[in-house]
């Protein structure tokens, strides 16, 4: 075998075992972004579901307090307490899962 030959060989398997090193990495890395995309966007809607099912807790337990303090209908409580709710943001612990 001559060296230009040997030269040209070795030129070949080296482009080619870069070409497929690089497409592995990309296939690895494209399998591993999704799988972490899925595993976190499961997480923050459980996180979201969960802060939704605490503040309508919350909301309705404040509307059955001042259906009892004020003696009203539940409408109009749950009325007060959503207005209370929106009135006072400090309350809200959002945030957390970004």
């Amino acid at each position: 075998m001559t060296k230009i030959h040997a030269k040209s060989l070795e030129h070949y398997v080296h482009k080619t075992l870069t070409k497929r090193l690089l497409l592995m990495t990309l296939i690895v890395v494209i399998i591993a972004g999704s799988t972490a995309f899925i595993f976190e966007n499961r997480r923050m809607q459980n996180y979201v579901l969960e802060q939704a099912e605490n503040a309508v807790t919350l909301m309705v337990a404040r509307a059955r307090i001042i259906k009892a303090e004020k003696k009203i209908d539940i409408y109009p409580a749950f009325s007060q307490a959503l207005a209370e709710r929106i009135a006072n943001p400090l309350n809200r612990q959002s945030g957390k899962f970004i």
